[in-house]
């Protein structure tokens, strides 16, 4: 396989995950809990002029939210990145997603996580970022125990810029690449392009795994199918080797 060699050979890799391989944010009409939120679009309620007019709403949605996520197991597609990722000795990882799910699956590389994570929040007063699982909180919107500020969900909102120091990050880890994976995504769809496209600037492969993988484009490499499968076999090759002290960063 052109990828097997490619990675064998690379000094960096960089794995973007895309929304595939998120948790289904689709909450069921069964669970009466969550029923008041079925025909909900995330537009329409995670923005800051509804958390200005509503931030109980906003609080309520995600605790659901949250909720939801937790309920569900890593999927199979996460935990074969996860082991392939293990195998590789310098890999940056770059996700879209705010679920979590890649620590869940116990990720060796930590996410530059470019919407943020639903399982922190950010102090609008002080600027505090802190974790937080609870699923429910007494009072909402939560307060600040520093300065006691409105806390809000540490991801960027529709309508929002994302975190300037994050994208940096992800910009020099899509630079430096010499293998790029889209994992669960779409080369030609944001966020990935512009880091695809700066990758294959510095002509760094850039392949694209999943369902309805398509080369073409900036996408030089396309492979089709469940990505849990195209990762299993890459693991198969047997990937492992010593890292490279020379490595860029």
């Amino acid at each position: 396989m052109r990828l097997g060699t490619a990675l064998r050979t690379a000094r960096v890799v960089t794995v973007l995950v895309g929304a595939d391989l998120s948790a289904d944010e689709a909450v069921s009409p069964a669970d009466s809990q969550e029923r008041e939120w079925v025909d909900i679009e995330p537009s329409d309620i995670a923005t800051p002029e509804e958390f200005r007019q509503a931030p109980e709403r906003v609080w309520r949605w995600y605790m659901s939210r949250r909720a939801s996520i937790a309920r569900r197991s890593p999927f199979p597609a996460l935990l074969a990145l996860n082991d392939l990722l293990q195998r590789l000795p310098r890999t940056h990882l770059i996700t879209g997603n705010v679920d979590g799910m890649l620590e869940r699956g116990g990720t060796p590389v930590r996410p530059l996580e470019l919407h943020g994570s639903v399982w922190r929040t950010r102090c609008m007063g002080c600027g505090r970022v802190r974790a937080d699982t609870r699923s429910a909180h007494p009072e909402l919107p939560p307060r600040c125990t520093h300065c006691g500020g409105i806390l809000r969900p540490d991801v960027v909102w529709f309508g929002e810029a994302l975190n300037t120091h994050v994208l940096d990050q992800a910009v020099r880890a899509a630079c430096v690449a010499e293998v790029m994976l889209v994992v669960g995504g779409r080369v030609n769809h944001q966020p990935a392009a512009s880091l695809v496209a700066h990758a294959r600037e510095n002509e760094a492969l850039v392949v694209e795994i999943g369902l309805d993988a398509r080369a073409g484009g900036l996408c030089q490499l396309a492979l089709p199918g469940p990505p849990e499968d195209t990762l299993r076999a890459l693991v198969r090759q047997g990937l492992t080797r010593p890292p490279d002290p020379a490595a860029p960063e």
